[in-house]
């Protein structure tokens, strides 16, 4: 194996690449860079590709669904690899994160058996959110199937402007701007309104009871005192 031996004109040498295969399955193709001191080819790519096989698992062990809004649906198929497809049975599909479920898929073409885990995820949380889907299998025998799931949650309300620019006025009186908060589907309350640097303050008139608010956001006195912040 090479190493930091020189190598004399027109020797030759072995280099050896491994590929991790925990929690991997099916097709995978990696690249390693060798390096040398020759100017002429100072590094050369290997292209290093393997076939895992398994007897009965998930092609990967995580889904991250895309970014999904709140009562949007989302969904993600995980193929399911077994050296014996046509034997299998499957039983319930459970999942830890709210929001979503799944069912089992079977697809026969050119005479060969195929199953996929569906998924979908209907988010209950805002936020980045994970957990846990188990697939249990009844034959040739009991075993538990697991995926780590996640994925990005953004609400559906919306802030009009994005962005307030309150700058000083001339009389000296504080500075105000006006921003309208927007639901497009869901509900909700306004529960509190703060800003940690104390800078300005703001007030909520609700314009759509859980549908739509006014906010009036002003400069506080020591925002005042400040010659700029954000």
């Amino acid at each position: 194996m090479l190493g930091e031996e020189a190598l004399p004109p027109g020797g030759e040498g072995k280099v050896e690449v491994s590929i991790a295969t925990a929690g991997r399955a099916g097709k995978l193709t990696k690249g390693a860079t060798v390096e040398t001191d020759d100017p002429a080819h100072a590094s050369t790519v290997l292209t290093v590709s393997a076939n895992v096989i398994v007897d009965l698992d998930f092609e990967r062990n995580f889904v991250r669904f895309p970014t999904t809004r709140m009562g949007e649906q989302t969904s993600q198929a995980m193929p399911i690899l077994a050296a014996n497809p046509e034997g299998l049975a499957f039983g319930e599909v459970t999942s830890t994160l709210d929001g979503v479920t799944g069912s089992v898929l079977k697809e026969e073409a050119d005479g060969k058996t195929s199953w996929s885990l569906q998924l979908y995820f209907k988010p209950k949380n805002i936020g980045s959110v994970s957990g846990q889907v188990e697939l249990k299998v009844l034959k040739p025998a009991e075993k538990i199937l697991s995926l780590n799931v996640s994925g990005t949650v953004e609400g559906d309300i919306k802030a009009l402007p994005t962005f307030v620019s309150l700058r000083k006025l001339e009389n000296g009186a504080a500075p105000e701007g006006k921003v309208t908060l927007k639901s497009q589907k869901g509900v909700f309350k306004i529960r509190k309104i703060a800003d940690k640097s104390g800078y300005v303050k703001a007030s909520a008139k609700t314009v759509k009871p859980g549908k739509e608010y006014a906010l009036t956001v002003t400069v506080t006195a020591l925002g005042m005192t400040q010659e700029r912040f954000s």
